[in-house]
């Protein structure tokens, strides 16, 4: 993720809306990785949440959101789209390094 944050629209919100549901996800089943779409300009990308259900190597999806956290259908496969290949886990290492970006974002923007 942080690799794209100078060409987000609006960086802040929109990593906080990825964390946002992630943590949705990993209430729910446990776990929760991300993987961030490819089209367009990197703006505001679609982004897609994963999580690994037991033993399964193949991550089973969540949710897809575009840009800005608006739900997309649940169905969308691989195909549909290119993604990411590498996925950004979401745990206590993961969670201080999401919030060290916001930090990032917000004092670059003198905040």
């Amino acid at each position: 993720m942080a690799d794209i944050i100078g060409k987000l629209d609006n960086a802040e919100e929109y990593v906080r809306g990825v964390c946002e549901r992630m943590w949705e996800c990993k209430r729910e089943l446990g776990a929760a990785t991300v993987r961030i779409g490819l089209m367009g300009k990197g703006r505001s990308p679609n982004y897609r949440v994963e999580y690994l259900p037991g033993d399964v190597e193949t991550p089973t999806l969540f949710a897809c959101y575009r840009g800005q956290g608006r739900p997309q259908a649940h169905n969308v496969s691989r195909k549909d789209r290119p993604w990411g290949r590498a996925a950004a886990g979401l745990g206590l290492g993961k969670k201080k390094r999401s919030i060290s970006i916001v930090g990032s974002i917000q004092m670059s923007r003198g905040v």
